[in-house]
């Protein structure tokens, strides 16, 4: 009999230390085809058609204001805006962070083309390593667009279960963008879902506690 692992059973440091591995394991076999996808998908000439420039905004975090703006005036309930403007901006933040702390630069396709050593490392005191302190141009891991779509998507997928399929189509439309833009590699784009994915657990934890607190005594 094979033996099946429930994650529902895993404690919450468990769960990340596990998710961080799969993250770490993806973002390994992907990094291999990062090079043929970025030159047979990337078509920088085109990323103002309408249809790649409206995808794109899914990843900007004023669209979530607007979103969240309906949303209360829908439900009259802080907590949807709450939501899905905290999940959005905590999403931006950590893939803001990480992009300074990890310091790999966006694509630059005529380097891809000539060099099979195509990531560009910014050299820092500690090498890459904490390097977009003190480079802090043209960073590119993760995509701060696709973290700011998952991390609203998701949220909007857990408050409005019925939305979840779209939202989350958006968001991956949002992230296809960046690789066919040229502006970033699939492995930015995949780290950046799962940063946002992550904020959205997160914030959901939390309103669930917060919830719980609120809750009269006779309900708990």
């Amino acid at each position: 009999m094979s033996a099946r692992v429930d994650i529902s059973r895993l404690s919450v440091p468990k769960r990340w230390l596990l998710a961080f591995a799969l993250t770490a394991l993806m973002l390994i076999v992907l990094s291999v085809a990062d090079r043929a996808l970025i030159l047979q998908l990337a078509e920088p000439e085109k990323r103002d058609d309408s249809w790649r420039w409206a995808l794109k905004q899914v990843g900007d975090i004023r669209l979530w204001v607007g979103v969240a703006v309906v949303a209360f005036l829908w439900k009259r309930d802080w907590r949807w805006p709450a939501g899905l403007l905290g999940s959005a901006a905590l999403a931006g933040g950590l893939a803001e962070l990480a992009k300074h702390v990890l310091g790999r630069e966006r694509p630059v396709r005529e380097f891809v083309i000539q060099n099979d050593a195509y990531y560009v490392w910014k050299d820092g005191p500690l090498g890459p390593f904490l390097g977009g302190f003190w480079e802090k141009t043209n960073l590119g891991l993760p995509s701060s667009h696709t973290a700011v779509a998952f991390g609203g998507a998701a949220v909007l997928g857990v408050l409005a279960p019925k939305l979840r399929l779209p939202a989350l189509i958006l968001a991956t439309g949002c992230g296809l963008t960046r690789v066919l833009a040229g502006a970033h590699y699939p492995t930015d784009v995949a780290l950046g879902a799962v940063l946002g994915v992550s904020a959205a657990a997160i914030i959901a934890r939390i309103g669930r506690a917060t919830e719980r607190d609120t809750m009269p005594e006779s309900q708990t």
